[in-house]
């Protein structure tokens, strides 16, 4: 069977068979004629002349048949692809509540000096009240506490370290030096979010912390109440909430940073042809 002869005015790439060439590379494989179904294994491999795309003729029909496709997805590429996006939120999720979590254990370690100094400064003025009676000294009447826990709180807080000392401010630093690379490292976690939006995930940390911090209050039942109860529910509003702050600040400043510190490091040190895989990083951002 002869090959169909060219439309006169059609256009298309134009091809080069006659070209000289050492060896001509033959196809090795199963591959079909798009045109007639025949096999075309062993055809001689030819190039377009304005792509250099390889390509097969038929030698039945005389069709070209490319070698190069793309790949053609199969019927679970959706569930895989779907598999895939639900583990990505779910490692995400896991990571904001870790972080959340850490956060808020390392945040309560270090008020616990405050809320030490305040219990006993809750013990001293109860005792030195004219209270008539028994006193305890860890349990407070409730009636004395409703009346005066507002001015002892204010006056407390007015302490030039409000049972802040210099240790627990340091420790705030490094809480705020920690959050830096744990950022860094959402960065590269939420590498599809633009890095003009991933200043959102610390504050969903913050808006999650403060209600519960805010709703954590004394228990509502008894008449008495103990010193450290009141103690950590005044740490917690006044000075928890403070310290969660320089975690989100940590967060923010890594967050914003992080991605030009992978690209760094992909840079310097992943080899051309492996930093290829991780091109989303600039593209996300509009970077080249």
């Amino acid at each position: 069977m002869n090959p169909p002869s060219p439309v006169s005015g059609a256009t298309g790439p134009t091809f080069d068979e006659t070209a000289p060439m050492k060896s001509t590379p033959r196809l090795i494989g199963t591959r079909t004629c798009l045109g007639c179904g025949q096999e075309l294994a062993g055809q001689p491999i030819a190039r377009t002349t304005d792509e250099d795309l390889p390509f097969v003729r038929c030698s039945e029909c005389g069709r070209a048949t490319p070698v190069l496709e793309y790949p053609v997805m199969s019927r679970w590429s959706g569930t895989i692809g779907a598999g895939l996006m639900g583990l990505q939120i779910l490692i995400s999720v896991t990571v904001l509540f870790l972080t959340g979590l850490l956060g808020f254990i390392f945040a309560d370690e270090i008020c616990t000096d405050a809320r030490r100094d305040f219990s006993k400064r809750i013990e001293a003025k109860w005792k030195a009240s004219e209270v008539p009676g028994e006193k305890s000294t860890w349990e407070i009447p409730r009636s004395w506490w409703d009346e005066v826990g507002d001015e002892t709180t204010t006056a407390m807080l007015a302490q030039p370290d409000a049972g802040f000392g210099l240790v627990s401010r340091i420790e705030v630093v490094g809480l705020l030096v920690i959050g830096v690379p744990i950022g860094v490292v959402w960065s590269g976690i939420f590498a599809g979010v633009p890095r003009r939006r991933l200043w959102i995930p610390p504050l969903i940390l913050w808006c999650i912390a403060m209600p519960w911090m805010w709703l954590a209050g004394l228990p509502q039942s008894g008449t008495t109440i103990p010193t450290y109860l009141i103690a950590r529910e005044v740490t917690t509003i006044h000075l928890l909430s403070i310290v969660l702050l320089a975690l989100v600040i940590g967060l923010e400043i890594g967050t914003f940073f992080g991605r030009p510190i992978i690209r760094r490091l992909a840079g310097t040190l992943l080899p051309p042809d492996r930093a290829g895989a991780i091109t989303f990083i600039w593209r996300v951002d509009d970077r080249r």
